[in-house]
C-alpha cells in the first residue's frame, strides 16, 4: 500500500495535480494518457487528408470524414481499416467536402455532405439508406444549405448544423422540420459561426460558435439555456459529450488543444500524464469519446490520437 501511495503521489507531482486532503473542497481535473494513434496523412486507402469529422459507435468502430479525399473511412477500435466509400461527386455514396459524421446509436451513420448541400444516411456497413436535402416548399428558415454537422437523438430526431444560416435546425424522424435554434432572433443564443454539435442523453444540445469562441447550449426543444465560455477558447470546432461523467469536450484547432466543461459550464483542466512528442496535437478539429477513451482527430497530421481518460478530484 505504501508503495502504491508513493507511486500515485509521484504521478500527481509529475502532472502538476494537487493532492486531495480530507475536509477540503473538491475540484476536478482530467488526465489524458496516450495509448495509440491511427492512420496518417496521405491519399492512399486508410490514410487521411485534412479530415474534419470523427465518430465512434457503441461497438468501438471509428468513422472519419476524410475531407481532403472526399470519402468516409471506417476503422476498428485499434485502427484496422474495415471499409471506405466516397470519391468526389454528387451521386450516391459520393461526397464534396464531407464535414462531419455521427454514429451514436450503432445502427446509422450520418454524414454532413457540405458542398452537396445534403445529409447522407448509411447503415453501419456503409450502405446508403437515404439522402436528405432541404425541401424548397418549406419555410426558408428550415432549409439548410451548408451542413457542418448532423446528429440523431435517441428519440430519432435529426439536428443539422447549417453553415449557411449559422443555426441548428431540428427535424423529426420523418424528416419534417420542427424548430430552429440559434438564428438571428435567438438573442443571447445567436450563433455567429456554427461548428459542430453534441447531444447529451439528458437532452441538451451543444453548438460550437467558432467566431465567438464559445459553446451555446439549448434544451431539447430549442430554448436557449446557457453559454459556455473561457478565455482559453479561440476557435471551438469539434464537440463530444461524455455521458458517463457528464463532461463536454471541445476540440480547438487554434489553441491547439482539448478543453472540457462540466454541466454548469465550469472549465475542467485537462492535463497530459506524459508529454510524448508523437502525441503532440497540431490542429485538433474534432473529438469523440467511448467509455474511458478519448479520440482526437488532427487535421494537419491526418491522424486519430487515442488517449485513456482518468477523472480525478483534488483541492487547491
Amino acid at each position: 500500500m505504501k508503495l502504491f501511495l508513493n507511486f500515485f503521489t509521484i504521478l500527481l507531482f509529475l502532472t502538476n495535480v494537487p493532492v486531495l486532503f480530507a475536509g477540503q473542497p473538491e475540484e476536478r481535473i482530467l488526465l489524458l494518457s496516450p495509448e495509440y494513434s491511427i492512420s496518417g496523412r496521405g491519399t492512399k486507402i486508410g490514410q487521411l487528408l485534412d479530415p474534419l469529422g470523427i465518430a465512434v459507435d457503441p461497438s468501438g468502430n471509428i468513422y472519419v470524414t476524410d475531407t481532403g479525399n472526399n470519402r468516409l473511412q471506417k476503422f476498428s477500435l485499434h485502427g484496422a481499416l474495415l471499409a471506405q466509400i466516397g470519391g468526389l461527386g454528387s451521386g450516391a455514396r459520393q461526397f464534396d467536402s464531407p464535414r462531419s459524421v455521427g454514429a451514436a446509436n450503432g445502427i446509422d451513420v450520418w454524414v454532413a455532405d457540405y458542398n452537396n448541400h445534403r445529409v447522407q444516411r448509411f447503415d453501419r456497413n456503409l450502405n446508403l439508406v437515404f439522402t436528405f436535402k432541404a425541401n424548397e416548399n418549406w419555410e426558408e428558415r428550415y432549409q439548410f444549405q451548408l451542413p457542418t454537422d448532423v446528429r440523431e437523438s435517441y428519440q430519432g430526431d435529426i439536428f443539422v448544423a447549417d453553415g449557411g444560416s449559422n443555426c441548428v435546425i431540428k427535424y423529426d424522424g420523418f424528416r419534417r422540420p420542427v424548430a430552429v435554434f440559434g438564428g438571428l432572433d435567438a438573442g443571447q443564443g445567436q450563433i455567429q459561426e456554427i461548428g459542430k454539435l453534441a447531444l447529451s442523453n439528458a437532452g441538451e444540445v451543444y453548438a460550437a460558435d467558432r467566431q465567438s469562441g464559445r459553446i451555446v447550449v439549448f434544451d431539447y426543444f430549442g430554448n436557449f439555456a446557457a453559454i459556455f465560455s473561457d478565455s482559453l477558447l479561440r476557435d471551438p470546432e469539434g464537440l463530444a459529450f461524455w455521458n458517463d461523467e457528464k463532461i463536454l469536450f471541445v476540440a480547438d484547432p487554434v489553441l491547439p488543444g482539448i478543453e472540457a466543461f462540466d454541466p454548469d459550464g465550469v472549465r475542467i483542466p485537462v492535463k497530459f500524464i506524459q508529454q510524448d512528442p508523437q502525441f503532440q496535437l497540431k490542429r485538433p478539429v474534432d473529438v469523440a469519446v467511448l467509455g474511458s477513451r478519448l479520440f482526437v482527430l488532427d487535421e494537419v497530421q491526418g491522424k486519430v490520437f487515442v488517449f485513456k481518460l482518468v477523472s480525478r478530484k483534488f483541492t487547491r
